[in-house]
């Protein structure tokens, strides 16, 4: 025996439904339903957070074995010693500890081209003169400082104000602030309390971070208007580094 407000429930439900469907007879007597203009919203979509789109790709670029950089200048070079000048450099990173690099610059009024290797604690670097390789504690070479993988990961845990300046199917394209301390793996010595502008590309398959312009003054010694362009590439390629000794 059903209680009334059994039966008022079923009842309800069964109004409910036929409102949302509509129900008719075929010709043969068997019921059918029939959709009604009644429709489902859509959910709509989580707004995309640039901010989440950096901790994904820091979280995959930390992944990497192995990776190609290159640091070239727009305008303005990067002052590693007096009166020795940096103005491009390129090279390798190899987890955990391995390191190669080539720079050219000037000395003086003198065009040079040197080479360096790291790994663990030895280093190893060309005499500009020369072109031998010696043996030098990192302290005491030019780029004893520089260490691509750490800048690159002060970019992604540290850039604020960041927002979406354009996407495509491949690559978002992001800018925002640093704070000039985060970029002295980069450059050595930094200007305390700086800012600078940055804009980054990330593929948006892989999340590689694949460039990061950086402009401003990062350095005492910068030149105004200087600009700096980091570029990744060969994303856990095969690299062979050994000692030259």
């Amino acid at each position: 025996m059903f209680s009334l407000r059994e039966v008022l429930t079923v009842i309800c439900v069964t109004v409910l439904v036929m409102t949302m469907y509509g129900c008719n007879e075929t010709d043969d007597g068997s019921s059918r339903y029939m959709k009604s203009s009644y429709v489902i919203p859509t959910p709509t979509s989580t707004p995309f957070s640039p901010e989440i789109l950096l901790e994904e790709s820091g979280m995959v670029m930390s992944t990497l074995n192995s990776f190609r950089f290159d640091l070239y200048h727009k305008s303005g070079v990067t002052i590693l010693l007096p009166n020795l000048f940096m103005e491009n450099a390129q090279g390798y990173v190899v987890k955990p500890d391995k390191m190669t690099v080539q720079f050219t610059g000037t000395f003086g009024s003198f065009a040079i081209k040197s080479s360096l290797i790291a790994m663990g604690n030895e280093s190893y670097m060309t005499n500009p003169v020369t072109g031998n390789w010696e043996a030098m504690q990192k302290k005491a070479s030019p780029l004893g400082f520089f260490d691509p993988l750490g800048g690159i990961t002060s970019i992604m845990l540290f850039i604020d104000d960041v927002f979406m300046l354009d996407n495509d199917e491949e690559i978002y394209v992001l800018q925002g602030v640093l704070a000039t301390e985060h970029l002295s793996s980069l450059v050595g010595d930094t200007l305390k309390g700086g800012m600078v502008d940055l804009e980054i590309k990330i593929y948006s398959d892989t999340k590689y971070l694949v460039e990061a312009v950086i402009a401003g003054k990062i350095m005492p010694d910068d030149p105004d208007g200087i600009v700096r362009v980091i570029t990744l590439s060969e994303f856990n390629e095969p690299v062979n580094i050994e000692s030259p000794k």
